[in-house]
């Protein structure tokens, strides 16, 4: 990892201006905190962006800047929601939003948190699931210049196994239910609400060829976290952001050790040199020549681009992807039946290649080498 990158990001949170706002934002009842993590382009603040990217949809949305230090940006967004998530009063027949239920001091609240010497960005919602889904959503539209992080199974079996060694939230730290999930190679999903320690729900996942995907672990005394491959972080009950500062350390630094990688190969490209990213799979998933259809399908499914097969041998196959957000130009091959190559080509920034990476881990898991 590069050596102008912390270790840790704690010195970034604990401070007084960040918590005060984020520790007291207001919890919506059935609903926990939402906290999503974004990689950014570093190469520009989202102000300058904010106004010329927004959404048609979105366009009543503003932004307010809170606090701003020599380490972060913190920033207070009104997102307005469109009518289709009121509901009807089966009694009076008014349309209201669930969070107007709750009075003025429960009401839903967006914020955006930038980093400034780490190219990440947190957003933090409060909201109903469906409004806060919403609210992702508008940040998710502005993509090339951000893009949701993804958590491969192992680092998230990781980040737990150090939840529970170094007792980051006390000992009595359990299960409560988690998701178990396969994509390749015969696609299977199990979800299990059960009491149970983390070691025993690795083995179990090892046991059947399965991922962890999805954990809500309780936390005696305090309340509930989740947490997901998909760059997610949800608390209940009891917690407050402060609570999550050395969870928020754990994901973001382990996740560096994957955007370093991508990174740097981007660097090594610009310098005239061919590099190659691998995602190594757990399993072959290229066997058949039925295995290169579903891929290729898959790729074909990713958003605004376009995917030219360059040749095609059973299972195996050369292929070219062009992003029509970005201009970019990626190859991605498969000559072996666990390792997945991708090789950027014209135009690529980190960006691009870290969306398209995360798109491939998100069915086809496995670990990210140069």
């Amino acid at each position: 990892m590069k050596k102008e990158i912390p270790l840790r990001i704690g010195t970034f949170l604990d401070q007084k201006e960040i918590n005060f706002f984020l520790d007291s934002i207001p919890p919506v009842p059935v609903a926990p905190i939402k906290l999503a993590f974004y990689a950014i382009d570093e190469r520009y603040s989202f102000l300058e962006i904010f106004e010329e990217w927004k959404p048609s949809e979105f366009e009543g949305t503003k932004l307010n800047q809170i606090s701003e230090t020599e380490k972060f940006s913190l920033y207070k967004f009104e997102i307005g929601l469109p009518d289709k998530f009121k509901k009807k009063c089966p009694k009076c027949n008014e349309e209201f939003f669930e969070s107007e239920l709750s009075g003025e001091n429960s009401q839903g609240i967006t914020y955006f948190l930038r980093f400034k010497k780490i190219p990440f960005v947190i957003v933090l919602s409060n909201s109903h699931f469906k409004e806060s889904d919403y609210v992702f959503s508008f940040f998710n539209r502005y993509y090339p210049f951000l893009t949701r992080i993804f958590l491969r199974a192992k680092q998230l079996g990781g980040i737990l196994k150090q939840i529970e060694n170094t007792n980051m939230f006390g000992e009595q730290v359990y299960s409560q239910d988690f998701i178990l999930k396969k994509y390749y190679a015969g696609k299977e999903t199990e979800r299990h609400y059960k009491k149970r320690d983390f070691e025993s729900i690795f083995a179990e996942a090892k046991q059947k060829g399965l991922w962890l995907d999805n954990i809500t672990f309780r936390v005696e005394e305090k309340g509930r976290i989740q947490l997901s491959r998909d760059g997610k972080v949800q608390y209940y009950d009891d917690f407050i952001f402060s609570d999550m500062h050395p969870l928020i350390d754990l994901i973001i630094n382990t996740y560096l050790q994957s955007y370093d990688i991508l990174n740097e190969a981007n660097n090594r490209r610009k310098d005239g040199k061919i590099t190659s990213i691998k995602i190594i799979l757990d399993e072959p998933a290229f066997v058949e020549s039925e295995d290169c259809d579903s891929f290729l399908k898959y790729l074909n499914s990713y958003k605004e681009s376009d995917v030219t097969i360059l040749s095609r041998n059973g299972p195996f196959f050369e292929a070219s992807l062009v992003d029509y957000k970005t201009g970019s130009s990626i190859d991605i091959c498969v000559y072996d039946s666990k390792i997945i190559t991708i090789i950027p080509q014209f135009q690529v920034t980190t960006i691009p290649l870290v969306n398209l990476i995360n798109y491939i881990l998100e069915e086809y898991d496995g670990k990210v080498e140069i």
